[in-house]
């Protein structure tokens, strides 16, 4: 008898049996104006396709030109994270790259359309959400294997 599970890590099983409709209303939440909910938590026993589920969903969204998908670890600096990946999208950086750009918040950082220079991270994330906002851009972000950190409770909040 075979194994239904896959134990490697974000690997597609050979039967991979795809939750249509939990997976279709969590898209749906997330491309709605007004989403019920901005987070899920995906659970489950080792091997039971977590992963794989997720990453159907990104991979879903991530097709859609309106959206950003910003695949993540769960690190000590979960923010700066998020940040570095919107910014690595290759097809955004013409939408932040106007006259001077400079680089300097712990090897990362920004001034935006000649706006004065940003110093924290928050300051960053909240001036590239604005202005994907006004683009029409949404973001999601996906964190695979969260834990019980400081930096996950921050984040979070």
């Amino acid at each position: 008898m075979n194994n239904p599970f896959s134990l490697s890590y974000g690997i597609y099983p050979l039967d991979f049996i795809d939750i249509l409709p939990d997976r279709m209303r969590i898209i749906d939440d997330f491309s709605s104006d007004s989403p019920s909910n901005y987070m899920y938590f995906i659970t489950g026993p080792r091997g039971s396709g977590k992963s794989v589920f997720m990453y159907s969903i990104a991979n879903e969204l991530r097709a859609k030109d309106d959206w950003i998908v910003a695949n993540i670890g769960p690190k000590n600096h979960i923010l700066e994270a998020v940040a570095a990946e919107i910014y690595s999208q290759a097809e955004l950086r013409h939408l932040f790259l106007k006259g001077e750009f400079s680089v300097s918040f712990k090897g990362f950082g920004t001034s935006l359309q000649g706006k004065e220079p940003i110093s924290d991270v928050m300051t960053l994330l909240k001036r590239l959400l604005a202005y994907l906002e006004k683009k029409g851009k949404k973001v999601l972000v996906i964190i695979d294997e969260v834990d019980n950190s400081n930096a996950m409770k921050y984040f979070v909040q």
